[in-house]
């Protein structure tokens, strides 16, 4: 675990401004745009944590992305990061960097710049620990499009239960089918480059995934 390795976990919220979201389809592609520069270039996060904060080291990370659907304002997709650092970094200090990068890349990816207060929230490893060990690391990092959406928003598969009860809502019935494309091949769970060695754990193929699906 980080715990044994000594790291500090962060739990890490990054969101964009409400009523963007028209066409899924263009809306992650931009999302995408900006998540590279958070690992990519001068303005990476890992660099620019180096740079401010000498000798502190950024592990790696744990991406989930979610996305609701708002009949006001539209798809809104945010993602949960569990963050992996030295544990001489505070969630303030993780914050400082993260908040002003993510405005950034959302910015130069033509998305609106998300606020100080919402775009991005930088939580300790208590509340990332009691995330990802509800029902398993990937069960809940990847449950957010099944679970129920909070006021105002539904999340795909409340879309889904709606077409099921009623088979005549043909706006869930075209939402649901919209999200399915737009994320069809996706991942919805990301690790950085190397932290699954670092855990000592490996992929699975299908025959594996397979057998473990009779419990």
């Amino acid at each position: 675990s980080a715990t044994a390795l000594g790291w500090s976990t962060h739990f890490v919220t990054l969101t964009v401004p409400h009523g963007i979201g028209d066409d899924l389809d263009l809306l992650l592609e931009a999302l995408s745009g900006s998540l590279k520069r958070l690992s990519t270039g001068k303005y990476s996060i890992k660099r620019q944590l180096s740079e401010r904060f000498p000798g502190s080291v950024l592990h790696g990370y744990i991406r989930a992305s979610e996305v609701t659907h708002g009949l006001d304002n539209g798809w809104h997709p945010h993602f949960h990061i569990l963050v992996f650092t030295s544990p001489d970094l505070a969630p303030q200090d993780l914050w400082s960097v993260y908040s002003p990068a993510w405005q950034r890349a959302c910015r130069l990816s033509g998305l609106p710049e998300p606020s100080d207060l919402h775009g991005c929230t930088v939580q300790d490893g208590t509340k990332a620990a009691v995330y990802a060990s509800k029902w398993g690391l990937e069960d809940e990092m990847t449950k957010g499009h099944i679970k129920k959406g909070k006021a105002g928003g539904e999340t795909p598969h409340d879309l889904l239960r709606a077409v099921l009860a009623d088979k005549n809502d043909k706006q869930a019935m075209a939402l649901f089918a919209e999200f399915a494309k737009a994320f069809k091949g996706k991942r919805q769970l990301s690790w950085s480059n190397g932290l699954k060695a670092r855990f000592g754990l490996a992929d699975k193929n299908d025959e594996e995934l397979a057998a473990e699906l009779e419990d």
